[in-house]
């Protein structure tokens, strides 16, 4: 299973869905998703969801269980 996680970034503009981006650790991904977030406390913020090439990275597969307790699939990661 790949993993995903937020990218934590200064301008939404300068990315693109399918993008390839690095950390500053040097850690390469893809971008899979721009957005807000279910779960996140502020609706108006925007995230950017990757999916990193090592799988071992990430704290989640792209989806997010809203306050409702609904399940929102933000995006898939590959197998």
């Amino acid at each position: 299973d790949r993993r995903a996680g937020p990218a934590r970034v200064t301008r939404m503009a300068d990315f693109t869905v399918g993008e390839r981006v690095r950390d500053e650790d040097g850690h390469a991904a893809t971008v899979r998703y721009i957005g807000s977030v279910a779960s996140a406390k502020d609706q108006k913020a925007v995230y950017i969801g990757v999916e990193w090439d090592d799988v071992t990275r990430g704290k989640h597969n792209g989806s997010a269980v809203g306050s409702d307790g609904v399940l929102v699939r933000h995006f898939v990661c590959a197998d």
